[in-house]
C-alpha cells in the first residue's frame, strides 16, 4: 500500500495532493475524501497556526485532493467496514 502526499505552499494557499497513492482495497482499509480532507486539514493546521480556532476562515486555504478510486477517495461502495458504512454509503 502507498500513501503519497505532495504538499504546495503558494499564494497563501496549501494543496494537500494524494495522487499517486494506492488504488482501492478489496479490504477494510479504504476511506472516503471526507476522512481524507479532514486528517490532512488537522495535520496542516497543528503545525502553521495551531493556536487558531477551528472554523471555516482558518480552513479556508487548505485544499486537499486525492483521485477517485483510490484507497484515500474510495468509490461507492467502498471496501472501508464500518467507519464508512456512517459515511452514508
Amino acid at each position: 500500500m502507498t500513501l503519497r502526499c505532495a504538499v504546495t505552499v503558494r499564494d497563501g494557499q496549501v494543496e494537500v495532493d494524494f495522487s499517486g497513492s494506492s488504488p482501492e482495497s478489496p479490504y477494510g482499509v479504504n476511506v472516503v475524501l471526507n476522512y481524507t480532507a479532514g486528517y490532512a486539514t488537522f495535520a496542516v493546521r497543528s503545525i502553521t497556526a495551531p493556536e487558531v480556532p477551528n472554523n471555516d476562515g482558518s480552513m479556508a486555504p487548505i485544499r486537499v485532493t486525492a483521485p477517485e478510486g483510490c484507497i484515500l477517495n474510495a468509490r461507492r461502495p467502498p471496501h472501508g467496514g464500518s467507519v464508512c458504512g456512517r459515511c452514508g454509503f
